[in-house]
């Protein structure tokens, strides 16, 4: 029975790993799905069709299928920027409307399936209103599924798949991405990317989530039937031995007529038997104690702080918010915290988001940019395991934003400076800004996620996360309009990001952590946490009532007892006096 409710629930984990793991497929097919060739020729005898080299004949993207080139490619822009409209509206929903525990589950498989759906039903149709709306709901919802899945994998599972899922999270990213571009390599039109690899995918994850989910409810309710049977089982095996005992105490009384012959004081023979019967009712009260003992040890022990987050639940979402927004207004520190936090995440936002849609103009091959842009997310995800075991966060999070701030600025420097003439060198200056990154971007993901517990207080991490990404969404939702006036009056969109990184790392001085031992109290209450978790596989409100059965359970066994204590009593003294008036007749 506990076998095969973890082997669900490893399997369940591993879906989650995976779903999310899609979620990079974002980044890797917008370079596909909306590559431009470098050589667009309109047809002299039809402006509106278009003539492109054929330099990746295996891709056929969105603007070669709808002719998405001169005045449409306004166009595409407006499908790009839904997507990213789509984040900032589900990172909306996250703070207005806090998710509330009991309905967590759904709440983080709804997304995936949604996904799936969305992205498969373009299969068959394809209009720009569709596809639009196709990506609206694809990013928002992929951003509604960021927004809980840290919190959720850390709170619903035990053990390294609780305390690591930041990093098992990351690692599945880099790992589906260079899965899909071996995929797109072979196989790059739009369709085959957009539905089979990805929406059809999601949707096998979002239904087999809500099919293990369903699993491991029955297992639940049968580990729970299991444990209250055994509570009641070992209750009577005790009860039965302790009528047992009586009974051979009782036929002890029966010897009691032969120590009477040895008794000269009558008054001392009568009381005996009222002396047995407090020994008795000693005993019995031993007994209940020893119930009450066992009921002690049967019945899980409801954590006080899970009781207080339970109060918390019970809060509306209205409720949630107003505490919230009191936080954020009172408290200075925290209100600053989450202020820099929030500038930080955006940072590694921008210039990760900003490369990916530059990754189809840049030089070279397209599936190799791919490739070693995604192997330097790998390396920076296990850069960040190093760093954050040896160095200071916040030392660490300020060197990375300037190198991102500067290595940008130098590219564009080299970028001017390289001849076409070079186009070794022309490649690797317009690759260097994508390769610091998706290398940074890795290891700042992690580090920065974890730093959060050492300026933002855990009650509130929710909140900030959402606040953070909201504000990040309104700035990435942006970039391909920033990205497109850039390009319309010649100027290199990366001096922006450089800009705005050594920006952050200034700010960055400004974070406040709290002293050691709140420090040690988050990390007291994390492992509390986890502990608790990992011994609570029944929901409190039904061990509550199983405790409550269980006590009244027990109080009918020591009314029981008792009765059968007196009554055995009774006896007793009958048969004693019996035998003395016998005995007085003799």
């Amino acid at each position: 029975m506990i076998k095969n409710l973890e082997l669900a629930i490893l399997i369940k984990y591993i879906l989650l790993l995976a779903a999310y793991g899609m979620g990079g497929t974002q980044f890797t097919n917008v370079p596909i799905l909306f590559y431009r060739p470098q050589k667009i020729i309109p047809d002299m005898s039809n402006p509106s069709e278009y003539y492109f080299s054929d330099e990746y004949p295996q891709i056929t993207s969105i603007p070669m299928v709808l002719d998405l080139y001169g005045d449409r490619e306004f166009y595409e822009v407006i499908i790009m920027t839904s997507g990213y409209v789509g984040k900032f509206v589900a990172y909306i929903l996250l703070v207005a409307f806090p998710i509330k525990e009991q309905y967590e589950h759904y709440a983080v498989y709804t997304p995936i399936l949604v996904i799936g759906i969305v992205t498969s039903i373009t299969a068959f149709y394809q209009h720009v209103v569709l596809l639009t709306i196709s990506f609206f709901l694809w990013f928002g919802s992929f951003s509604f599924l960021i927004g809980l899945i840290f919190s959720y994998t850390y709170k619903h599972f035990k053990g390294k798949m609780s305390e690591n899922s930041v990093i098992y999270l990351n690692l599945t990213w880099p790992v589906v991405m260079l899965t899909h571009i071996l995929f797109g390599y072979f196989d790059g039109h739009w369709r085959s990317n957009m539905v089979y690899f990805t929406g059809f995918t999601n949707l096998i994850l979002g239904i087999s989530l809500f099919a293990i989910h369903r699993v491991i409810q029955k297992l639940e309710i049968q580990q729970e039937q299991l444990h209250l049977e055994t509570a009641l089982l070992e209750n009577y095996q005790d009860t039965m031995n302790y009528q047992t005992q009586q009974q051979g105490k009782d036929n002890t009384n029966n010897d009691f007529a032969h120590q009477v012959l040895m008794l000269h004081n009558e008054d001392q023979l009568v009381s005996n038997p009222y002396q047995n019967h407090t020994k008795k009712g000693s005993d019995v009260e031993k007994n209940s104690k020893k119930n009450n003992n066992n009921q002690h040890h049967q019945t899980p022990q409801l954590n006080p702080d899970t009781l207080i987050s339970k109060e918390d639940q019970d809060k509306t979402s209205f409720e949630i918010l107003k505490d919230n927004i009191m936080m954020f207004k009172r408290d200075v520190t925290q209100r600053n915290n989450i202020m820099i936090w929030s500038l930080v995440w955006n940072v590694v936002g921008v210039s990760f988001v900003g490369c990916v849609i530059a990754m189809n103009r840049l030089e070279g091959n397209l599936y190799l940019n791919l490739a070693v842009s995604t192997v330097f997310e790998l390396l920076g995800n296990i850069a960040a395991v190093w760093l954050m075991s040896r160095f200071s966060l916040k030392n660490t999070i300020m060197a990375c934003l300037y190198v991102m701030g500067f290595s940008y600025i130098l590219s564009v420097a080299l970028d001017a400076w390289v001849s076409d003439n070079s186009p070794i060198l022309k490649t690797l200056a317009s690759l260097l800004p994508v390769l610091v990154a998706k290398g940074t971007h890795e290891t700042m993901w992690n580090i920065v996620i974890e730093f959060q517990r050492q300026v933002i207080r855990v009650k509130y991490h929710q909140f900030s996360f959402a606040v953070a990404n909201l504000f990040d969404m309104s700035i990435t939702s942006t970039l391909p309009t920033y990205q497109y006036f850039m390009e319309k009056n010649g100027l290199n969109q990366f001096l922006g990001y450089g800009i705005y990184a050594l920006v952050a790392a200034r700010a960055s001085v400004n974070f406040k952590l709290f002293n050691k031992n709140s420090t040690a109290t988050v990390i007291s209450m994390r492992r509390s946490s986890v502990s608790k978790h990992s011994n609570q596989a029944i929901p409190i409100s039904k061990l509550k009532k199983q405790s409550a059965d269980l006590n009244q359970h027990f109080e009918e066994i020591e009314e029981d007892n008792c009765k059968n204590c007196i009554e055995m009593d009774d006896l007793s003294k009958n048969n004693t006096n019996n035998q003395l008036q016998k005995l007085i007749a003799l």
